[in-house]
């Protein structure tokens, strides 16, 4: 660890990588975590790549596509949907 002097005060660089679970506004640490109580400490956001599918309504993009996947094998299928994807999307008025 690296020592720090800051206004006469030694401070430790407690810099390290936890990785963790967002759950209900808190952040639960994945492994046993060795820090002081109630040390403050900084949280970067790194994201880390999912299989989970995003809600529908989240993207545009996302929720045409859960409406192309239901209606894979049907045939009431709009056969308009690329054309007039704001209508099914937003419920605008069809484009002529």
């Amino acid at each position: 660890m690296e020592v720090a002097i800051c206004d006469s005060l030694f401070l430790e660089d407690l810099s390290m990588v936890i990785q963790a679970i967002y759950e209900n506004g808190v952040f639960r640490p994945v492994e046993r975590v060795d820090l002081p109580d109630n040390v403050q400490v900084e949280i970067v956001i790194q994201g880390q790549p999912t299989a989970v599918a995003p809600s529908i309504g989240a993207l545009p993009l996302a929720k045409l596509a859960a409406i192309a996947h239901q209606h894979t094998e049907n045939p009431d299928l709009p056969t308009d949907l690329a054309e007039q994807h704001d209508h099914y999307l937003y419920g605008s008025s069809k484009q002529p």
